[in-house]
């Protein structure tokens, strides 16, 4: 069933259920009549229900292909930023090495 026919049902349905309370709810309507429209309206909602489920999970899975290339871009940001982060990783250890050795220096030159 395509988007378009679901809405377009959906519409429908919920047209006829709005329909169908208004005569429930008429005070000139006999019990047999009230009954009859109640019984109506639950099988509307629940035809409602089910619709909408469809729609939903159509959705999820057109949101879900939808994600698949973001995904893989995302994944290829953090490659590029863990192969950008390489260069600062080793200026840092190279800093910590600097230091140390300074410190060595500074230690054996006061003897």
């Amino acid at each position: 069933m395509n988007e378009d026919y679901r809405q377009r049902t959906l519409t429908e349905i919920r047209k006829a259920i709005s329909e169908n309370d208004g005569l429930r709810l008429d005070p000139s309507a006999d019990e047999r009549e009230r009954m009859a429209l109640e019984e109506a309206g639950l099988a509307l909602r629940a035809l409602e229900r089910e619709l909408l489920e469809d729609t939903s999970e159509a959705l999820l899975e057109r949101m879900e292909r939808a994600s698949g290339p973001i995904e893989n871009l995302a994944r290829g940001v953090r490659e590029r930023v863990t192969e950008m982060n390489a260069p600062s990783k080793f200026l840092e250890h190279f800093k910590k090495l600097a230091s140390l050795v300074t410190r060595v220096l500074t230690e054996a030159g006061r003897w």
